[in-house]
């Protein structure tokens, strides 16, 4: 099988040659740049060749395991064609784990498999400093390589099968915005770090953290064969063959599951329950309840949302810290922003229903019960998670008085954000993604952006009294502190009550037209 698989990439490398002339300039492209960021890396090791030994140990270790950590991130983030998908054999009747070894192997003919060869080799050569060392350094080139394929291949694959499923998807490319988000604030950080007077230390010990891991023991061999420590690289090595083994055991598990995947989408389920529907009370309000948070547990449109209101505060923290910003002020932020965003993410709700809108319709069913159903998944989700938000950003900011004031606000602004979702999902629907459709595929046009702000900024209008009170509760103190949480205990209610008999007239009244925005959509 090892043979044919190589044939096959032979083949396909051959292949990549009888392109376009417009596909060949664009291979071109991609192998000239390449062999540039092969030959940037060659320099690099030439210039550690004549750095001290223990701080080229350092730098190399720590690249090497940045290195290696892309090679697995990248193909996580950024999806593929994989002509050596293993869920392109299902049809063949492979076994797993010959399929495993098989492509892994055929992978030494591959560009990026090549191109790992020649910086093992280098990393090797760097680190030669005498017999010993030399010796090291070919027995962990290896495991070196095989390290690089693997993380390789696992980033391959398991990016491929998150992009083939949607919700995972959306989560994908949530933290990749992320990440991309957090880029500047951390490179400014590194930009203004004072590497000359404490730079050395600082990578001297990320090196010495990284070495034990998948991702530096192979590099951190053979600089420690070449300070002397020769029981230390020994040792080592045997980490890293042990991660190798593992490795290579992930990789196995992953072609049997990717293998099996196919058989399992055709499995007959069978129900003994009713789900939800079968915990929540009797009537129209109930069941919409149940409806709605079945939808918020399986719609990626929902679960994407989800995933969002957790990395917003990151989002906001880190360049704040790295700004400077004192943790105190940080602390305050996470609550009220993850109530907001939880409140409001209902704000557009009748649109994602799409056609289903049509049965609440036909059911003569009452606005009011239809806005209580569909308050009940962020008030079960909003309600727990504004409180433990409190407790941990009360235990950082370390005072316990801040406790009442940061419940009252967040609470304050969960049921202002569900109140005010409620009359604006009724009152101003606007285009948004179908059911099935990836929630980051929004129709153009509608006035979207206008409708989502003003619900955003009418939310924090009704809440402003209690964000006046917590400011009070910490310059005054005294009773203003549990006055916040009462104050903003009763308007949360307020907001919410209201909104939702709001709301629930005007269901009823512009039933049609919302029935043909949801349309729209």
């Amino acid at each position: 099988m090892v043979a044919q698989l190589l044939g096959l990439r032979l083949s396909l490398l051959a292949n990549a040659l009888r392109r376009s002339p417009l596909g060949l300039a664009g291979l071109a492209i991609v192998v000239v740049y390449g062999i540039a960021l092969l030959a940037l890396a060659l320099g690099g090791f030439a210039l550690l060749r004549e750095l001290p030994v223990d701080t080229a140990a350092a730098i190399a270790t720590t690249a090497g395991a940045l290195f290696t950590a892309a090679i697995f991130v990248l193909p996580l983030l950024v999806s593929g064609n994989d002509q050596f998908d293993p869920r392109r054999f299902v049809l063949f009747g492979l076994e797993p784990a010959a399929l495993a070894r098989g492509i892994l192997l055929s992978s030494v003919l591959s560009l990026p498999v090549l191109g790992f060869i020649v910086i093992g080799i280098a990393h090797t050569v760097t680190f030669a400093r005498d017999g010993v060392a030399g010796l090291f350094g070919v027995v962990a080139l290896p495991a070196l390589v095989a390290t690089l394929a693997l993380f390789g291949r696992l980033g391959i694959s398991v990016g491929a099968a998150l992009h083939s499923v949607l919700v995972a998807r959306g989560v994908v490319r949530v933290i990749t915005l992320v990440v991309l988000a957090l880029i500047v604030p951390v490179l400014l950080r590194i930009a203004d770090f004072d590497w000359a007077r404490q730079g050395g230390e600082l990578v001297a010990q990320i090196a010495e953290v990284l070495g034990w891991t998948p991702f530096g023991a192979a590099w951190a061999v053979g600089p420690l064969a070449s300070e002397g420590d020769w029981w230390g690289a020994l040792l080592r090595l045997l980490v890293t063959f042990v991660w190798v083994a593992v490795l290579f055991g992930c990789w196995s598990f992953a072609v049997e599951r990717m293998l099996r995947a196919p058989a399992l989408a055709g499995r007959r389920e069978h129900h003994s329950s009713i789900g939800l529907f079968g915990l929540f009370g009797r009537g129209a309000a109930w069941a919409i309840a149940a409806r709605s948070l079945t939808y918020w547990v399986r719609d990626p449109r929902y679960l994407t949302a989800i995933v969002v209101v957790p990395l917003i505060p990151l989002l906001m923290a880190v360049p704040l810290l790295i700004a400077g910003v004192p943790v105190d002020f940080i602390a305050l932020l996470p609550v009220p922003v993850v109530a907001l965003f939880i409140g409001w993410s209902v704000h557009n709700d009748v649109a994602l229903d799409h056609s289903a809108v049509w049965l609440h319709l036909v059911a003569d069913t009452r606005g009011f019960d239809d806005r209580v159903g569909r308050a009940v998944p962020p008030i079960i989700i909003g309600v727990p998670a504004v409180t433990l938000a409190s407790l941990l950003c009360a235990g950082v900011y370390g005072d316990a008085a801040i406790l009442p004031p940061m419940l009252g606000v967040g609470f304050a602004i969960l049921g202002a954000s569900i109140g005010v979702s409620s009359v604006a999902s009724a009152a101003l629907p606007y285009p948004t993604a179908l059911p099935g459709e990836s929630p980051f595929q929004q129709p153009s046009g509608g006035g979207g952006a206008v409708r989502q702000a003003v619900s955003f900024f009418a939310t924090l209008l009704l809440a402003g009294p209690v964000f006046a009170l917590a400011v009070a509760s910490q310059v005054l103190g005294g009773q203003y502190v549990w006055l916040t949480l009462w104050c903003g205990v009763g308007l949360g209610l307020l907001c919410l009550v209201l909104g939702l008999h709001l709301g629930g007239k005007i269901f009823d009244r512009r039933g049609p037209e919302l029935l043909a925005a949801a349309l729209r959509g």
